[in-house]
């Protein structure tokens, strides 16, 4: 395999890479770049390569994908889909599960506005007078009635 010398785009940091395929070890020493990303990287690829490997490209580059990739839960290396382990962080590539979140509470509805109290009217007294003088008028004009009548 042949290596190309590559300059780190992000911190000029000179690093040779092997051509025709993408490694772990194709990280800058310094800043942890991926070098496989940059321009030199992929012209050098894609010039001369026979492999196949140039159509395995990241996201932002151009080409057409032979394999699809799975990013690392831990970091977000492209991985191989069979891969248990990243190639980058050395992480398991099983994400872990979703955490179980806590049932969100309902509200308590407010209790509804006392009714004001309406005292109620009282009920007329009984006049036993009144009921009194209503059977003394009866009766005397049923009196009267029938003396008038014998």
């Amino acid at each position: 395999m042949q290596y190309t010398s590559v300059t780190c785009p992000e911190c000029g940091t000179p690093s040779d890479i092997m051509n025709g395929r993408r490694d772990a070890s194709d990280f800058c020493p310094s800043c942890d770049f991926p070098l496989f990303w940059s321009s030199t990287a992929i012209a050098v690829r894609g010039a001369d390569d026979d492999s196949g490997d140039a159509l395995r490209r990241l996201p932002g580059t151009s080409g057409k994908g032979v394999s699809y990739s799975v990013p690392c839960p831990t970091c977000g290396e492209l991985n191989l889909p069979t891969a248990w382990v990243c190639l980058r962080c050395a992480g398991s590539m099983t994400p872990p599960p979703p955490p179980v979140l806590a049932p969100v509470p309902q509200p308590v509805p407010a209790p509804p506005p006392p009714t004001p109290v309406v005292p109620l009217e009282e009920a007329p007294r009984f006049r036993w007078w009144v009921l009194v003088a209503a059977a003394l008028a009866l009766t005397t004009f049923v009196v009267v009635v029938l003396q008038l009548a014998c």
